[in-house]
């Protein structure tokens, strides 16, 4: 089974922008079919982040960043991190091996893996 259910939260998502249908338009244009989505308030910080359960494949590389874009505001860029990511590799991305165990290339682009990609369940629905 490479495809399941994950929760991905959008952050760096500009105020004008932080709405539900942009959430599930970004990540349905790179992960896969939405579930879900609503928008965030982080306890700590008061910042507003959207989640939005989709289907991922485990077998592609997962995305730390997307270039956002808005008619009224200049392109952004968005930052993922993964709700209770399972065991992850640092080197090419992907779900299910740790980086010692690899033997995957890494992807072409901008995506720098790491640990922050990974949080826990956090922030009240607004």
């Amino acid at each position: 089974m490479s495809k399941a259910p994950f929760r991905i939260q959008l952050w760096g998502v500009k105020d004008d922008c932080c709405t539900k249908l942009f959430g599930q338009k970004m990540v349905a244009a790179v992960a896969g079919p939405v579930l879900d989505s609503g928008v965030f308030e982080c306890m700590e910080t008061g910042e507003h982040f959207i989640k939005v359960n989709t289907v991922i494949d485990f077998a592609k590389p997962l995305r730390s960043q997307l270039l956002a874009a808005s008619d009224e505001i200049d392109n952004f860029w968005v930052s993922l991190k993964y709700e209770f990511l399972p065991s992850f590799c640092f080197h090419c991305g992907r779900v299910g091996h740790a980086r010692r165990d690899c033997a995957f290339d890494p992807p072409l682009g901008k995506e720098r893996f790491g640990p922050r990609m990974s949080t826990k369940k956090v922030g009240r629905k607004i």
